[in-house]
C-alpha cells in the first residue's frame, strides 16, 4: 500500500511540546528504525530523474530539490527522509527561538510519517501544481517548500507565503526559473521578500530573518492541520480572523513566523 494511503491513528493533541506519544521501543539504530517504518534508508535524490539535486544551507543541512514530475508518494518520502538524514536544522543553533530544539529519534520519526499521512491530501496537489510551474525542495523540519504557481497563485499564498497540509508556497509567483530561485534561497538561509508585482520572483530580496526559523513555525502549522483536519483547521483559521485573535500563530510561535 502507498504511504501516504495509510491510514494509522493520528495523534489529536494540541501542544507541540506533546504531540504524540512516545513509540513502542523497536531496538537498534536511528537507520533501523527508519528501516521498520518505511522501508527506506539515508535520503538519495530519485535516480530516474537527473533534475533532483541537494542543495546546502550555510549551516550545512541539505535540502532536496525535486524533479518537476515528482509524484505524491516520492515527495512524502524524500520530506520523510530529509528530515532524519539531517538530524535537525539550524533552528537548533539560533538564539531567541520560540521553541526549544528536539531530537530526531524513533518518536519523531513516527510523529513526522503521522503528519504526513493526515496530511496526505495536500501531496496529492504536487502534480496539478507542477504543471502550472511550482518547484519544491524537502526541508529538514520534513514538509516541502515551494514557490512559482503561476495560477492561482496570488490565491492560495498570502503575505509572505501560506502552508496547505504539508506544502508551504512562499508568496512569489510566475518565476521564470523557480528551481533557481529555491536554489539561492537555501544557499543564503534567509527569507526572501515577497516581490511587489507577478513576474518579479526572478530578482529576489531577502530579510534578515532566518529561514529555519519560519519553516519551523510552519512545520507547527502543518501539524496542526493534522491535528484538527482540512475542516477543523480552517475552521480556526475563519475564527482567528473574525476575533482578530492569532491562536493558531501563537502556538506555532509568533516570533519563529515574524509576527514580532
Amino acid at each position: 500500500m502507498p504511504f501516504i494511503d495509510d491510514h494509522a491513528p493520528i495523534s489529536r493533541s494540541l501542544d507541540y511540546e506533546k504531540r504524540i506519544e512516545p513509540m513502542a521501543a523497536t531496538g537498534g539504530d536511528r537507520t533501523q528504525q527508519l528501516t521498520v517504518l518505511d522501508g527506506v534508508g539515508e535520503p538519495a535524490p530519485p535516480s530516474s530523474s537527473p533534475d533532483a539535486e541537494w542543495l546546502t544551507d550555510p549551516d550545512g543541512h541539505r535540502y532536496l530539490l525535486l524533479p518537476a514530475d515528482v509524484t505524491p508518494h516520492t515527495a512524502a518520502q524524500a520530506a520523510l527522509t530529509t528530515a532524519l538524514g539531517n538530524k535537525g536544522s539550524a533552528y537548533e543553533a539560533i538564539g531567541g527561538t520560540d521553541y526549544s530544539s528536539r531530537s530526531f529519534d524513533a518518536v519523531e520519526t513516527r510523529r513526522i510519517r503521522l503528519r504526513q499521512v493526515a496530511n496526505r491530501w495536500s501531496y496529492r496537489f504536487l502534480p496539478w501544481m507542477s504543471r502550472h510551474g511550482a518547484r519544491f525542495v524537502t526541508t529538514p523540519e520534513g514538509i516541502l517548500l515551494g514557490l512559482g504557481l503561476s495560477w492561482c497563485g496570488g490565491v492560495l499564498t498570502q503575505r509572505g507565503g501560506t502552508i496547505w497540509g504539508d506544502v508551504f508556497l512562499l508568496n512569489i509567483d510566475r518565476c521564470d526559473d523557480p528551481a533557481e530561485a529555491l536554489r539561492t534561497i537555501v544557499a543564503t538561509g534567509l527569507v526572501p521578500r515577497t516581490p511587489p508585482s507577478d513576474g518579479a520572483g526572478d530578482d529576489l530580496t531577502f530579510t534578515r530573518r532566518s529561514l529555519a526559523r519560519l519553516l519551523h513555525h510552519e512545520e507547527i502549522h502543518a501539524q496542526q492541520w493534522a491535528d484538527r483536519g482540512v475542516v477543523g483547521f480552517a475552521l480556526a483559521y475563519l475564527r482567528d480572523l473574525v476575533t482578530r485573535n492569532e491562536t493558531l500563530e501563537a502556538a506555532a510561535g509568533l516570533g519563529d513566523g515574524g509576527y514580532r
